[in-house]
């Protein structure tokens, strides 16, 4: 049986409200209702892990993005963005409700999993870089980024 939802968007200027949250949409028109079956466009599933990496200026920040990354091309995680969390752009009740989140953390900074404990969330799995793999001074190669994704597989239980 196929479920009918409506939801109207109400234009005011170029922010909009919708279910109570403001959007940047300049191109809705004044008023609008959308109807969408959820036959037709099913909600995306919660992932079973969710990835946050550290994306810092450094080698080991680039690497823990780069490995994320991979992680979700693989389709062994659903990758998010900390910007957009603490901006709220990105669904945080999404993440919420994702069973298992590991942080890839790049140095002694911590910043990814700091980041999402000023955020409140607790009980996420942190992957410190350094602990794995010795990257002190020099870059890191293809190799390394295959080292880690095996390490992380591991880790995850894939």
């Amino acid at each position: 049986m196929s479920h009918l939802s409506h939801l109207k968007i109400i234009r005011l200027n170029t922010l909009c409200v919708l279910a109570g949250s403001w959007i940047d949409t300049p191109m809705i028109s004044s008023l609008q209702t959308l109807s969408m079956s959820n036959a037709e466009n099913p909600k995306p599933s919660i992932p079973r892990t969710a990835v946050l990496a550290c994306a810092g200026t450094g080698i080991n920040g680039e690497l823990g993005d780069r490995l994320a990354r991979r992680m979700q091309k693989e389709g062994l995680t659903e990758m998010y963005n900390i910007a957009q969390l603490r901006a709220k752009i990105a669904s945080s009740s999404r993440l919420a409700m994702t069973p298992k989140v590991l942080v890839i953390d790049g140095c002694h900074s911590g910043c990814a999993s700091e980041c999402l404990k000023e955020m409140g969330y607790s009980g996420f799995d942190v992957w410190d870089i350094r602990e794995h793999l010795d990257l002190d001074d020099r870059d890191y190669t293809e190799e390394d980024l295959e080292e880690a994704l095996v390490l992380v597989k591991k880790r995850l239980g894939v």
